[in-house]
C-alpha cells in the first residue's frame, strides 16, 4: 500500500505518482501505476468526517520492489524534478503483514515549495 498525505496547511497540491517495477528495463514496460490527482490543503480538511480522504490518497499494489516517483505541481517541461524512493518489501517472511510506504508533503518554509518525505514503517 502507498499512501500520500498533504500536510501542507498553506496550499492544495497537484500530485503525480508513478510506480515502476524495479527489475523492468524500461519505464513503459515496468509501470504498475500512474496517477495524477489533487490533495486538499491540510487546513481545509478540519476534523469533519471524510477530511483525511480529501488531503490523502491511498493505492494498493502487489508487494514487490518498485521505484516510486512523485512530483508536486502541474506538469512542467520534460526535465521536471521528481522525488523518488526505491521500495523493497521488508516482511517477506510474514505474508499477512501489509507492506506500506508513506509519502508526506510538508511545507516548513513559506517561501519554498513542499518537501517530499518518504517513510517505510517496517
Amino acid at each position: 500500500m502507498i499512501k500520500i498525505w498533504n500536510n501542507d496547511t498553506t496550499a492544495s497540491h497537484e500530485v503525480y505518482l508513478e510506480l515502476v517495477r524495479s527489475e523492468a528495463g524500461e519505464v513503459e514496460t515496468g509501470r504498475q501505476l500512474e496517477e495524477r490527482f489533487t490533495l486538499a490543503q491540510a487546513a481545509d480538511t478540519g476534523s469533519d468526517e471524510g477530511a483525511e480522504e480529501m488531503s490523502s490518497r491511498e493505492f494498493r499494489v502487489e508487494s514487490q520492489p518498485y521505484r516510486v516517483r512523485v512530483r508536486v505541481g502541474a506538469p512542467p517541461a520534460r526535465d521536471a524534478e521528481y522525488s523518488h524512493y526505491h521500495f523493497r518489501p521488508c516482511a517477506a517472511d510474514t505474508p499477512n503483514v501489509l507492506e506500506r510506504i508513506h509519502v508526506l508533503l510538508v511545507r516548513e518554509n513559506e517561501t519554498v515549495g513542499p518537501e517530499i518525505r518518504w517513510v517505510q514503517p517496517c
